[in-house]
């Protein structure tokens, strides 16, 4: 599934699971995605205000924590995976050989996820 994401796309993944897993969420949801992407390509979101910070605090607010934190592997959400399939569709119809963080964000406002963050 991710063999085409760059590194930095890679890495917006990890931080996102990483960021579920800290904030002991059942799923990679949306508002974590949103967070990688800040990491590595904060560049267009804080233009609209949408710091690292923000992100995390949105994530922590969007779904209820669980008890105890998830081991091993979380499943990433509906939208999430929606806004991962839209991000490779638009990264191979603009000729694009990897999927880029930009792609992500695409693939975020395709589904209208970011209006909540």
């Amino acid at each position: 599934m991710f063999e085409n994401f760059s590194a930095d796309s890679r890495r917006a993944v990890v931080i996102a699971q990483e960021e579920a897993r800290g904030l002991r969420q059942e799923h990679i949801e949306v508002t974590h995605l949103v967070l990688g992407v800040t990491y590595v390509g904060p560049g267009v979101l804080s233009a609209y205000g949408i710091t690292p910070r923000h992100a995390r605090m949105v994530a922590a607010r969007a779904t209820p924590r669980l008890e105890q934190q998830r081991i091993g592997h979380i499943q990433f959400s509906t939208g999430t995976r929606e806004a991962i399939r839209v991000a490779s569709f638009i990264a191979d119809a603009t000729g694009c050989p990897t999927v880029e963080p930009e792609h992500l964000l695409a693939g975020i406002l395709s589904i209208g996820a970011l209006e909540r963050v």
